[in-house]
């Protein structure tokens, strides 16, 4: 999907009132279930409070997920001391 593609489902997102995924750590948009880069351009021409809402893509939830020691660590706490 090139920059125009992006920059019209945004749009289109936007137009109807629908809301478009953003990722919260890289910034990228879920659109047809892609998570794409979309230009400064797109974002300025939409009211974002009422179109993205925070998501976390793919990529990011692996490089952010927590490694399976420090579950181990947090599952061991015991809270009524």
């Amino acid at each position: 999907m090139d920059v125009n593609d992006t920059f019209s489902r945004i749009w289109a997102a936007f137009d109807a009132g629908e809301i478009v995924p953003s990722c919260a750590w890289c910034g990228r948009v879920r659109i047809d279930e892609s998570w794409l880069f979309a230009s400064p351009a797109a974002l300025a021409a939409i009211d974002q409070r009422l179109t993205l809402s925070h998501s976390i893509c793919d990529v990011c939830a692996q490089s952010y997920a927590p490694c399976p020691q420090a579950v181990r660590d947090v599952e061991r706490v015991d809270v009524r001391s």
